[in-house]
């Protein structure tokens, strides 16, 4: 189940998704449509479903088509493998930051790290290691770069 967390600004919709986008996916319901720029903040979805993609899209689609400004932050695994399989789920120009995920075999710990787009594309595959947030050790990457940076090409 999705949890929608808003909050409206004098310039923008503020919203933050958490949870699953599936089934229960209805942000015509949940946010409206009468704004003119919306900033999405992804990092608690942990899954999407294909009812969840073809809602995205209508919804999302409709907003382009209406002028609205489009800004995506902190975007997890789960919403990034689906920017890169399916054409203008979210256009590139809306991307403003990623989150990597990162694995620590010192530990177990998994964890991620936000970039934004001008750090990806500044630092390009030097994103690679990370010291571990847990232990001394150094985290690796936890995808295979090329792949999962796909939509910055």
């Amino acid at each position: 189940m999705l949890s929608v967390k808003k909050t409206q600004n004098p310039n923008f919709l503020d919203v933050e998704l958490t949870g699953s986008i599936d089934q229960s996916f209805n942000l015509i319901e949940h946010l409206g449509e009468n704004f003119k720029k919306i900033k999405v903040r992804l990092q608690g979805v942990a899954r999407i479903n294909s009812f969840g993609c073809r809602e995205w899209l209508a919804y999302f689609h409709k907003l382009r088509c209406d002028g609205v400004k489009i800004e995506f932050y902190s975007i997890p695994p789960a919403i990034v493998s689906q920017i890169n399989f399916i054409s203008e789920f979210i256009l590139s120009d809306e991307i403003c930051s990623v989150l990597a995920p990162y694995y620590c075999d010192g530990c177990s710990t998994s964890f991620s790290k936000e970039y934004s787009v001008r750090e990806l594309q500044f630092l390009g595959d030097k994103i690679i290691e990370l010291r571990c947030q847990n232990c001394p050790e150094h985290a690796r990457f936890d995808e295979l770069y090329d792949e999962y940076f796909t939509f910055l090409k």
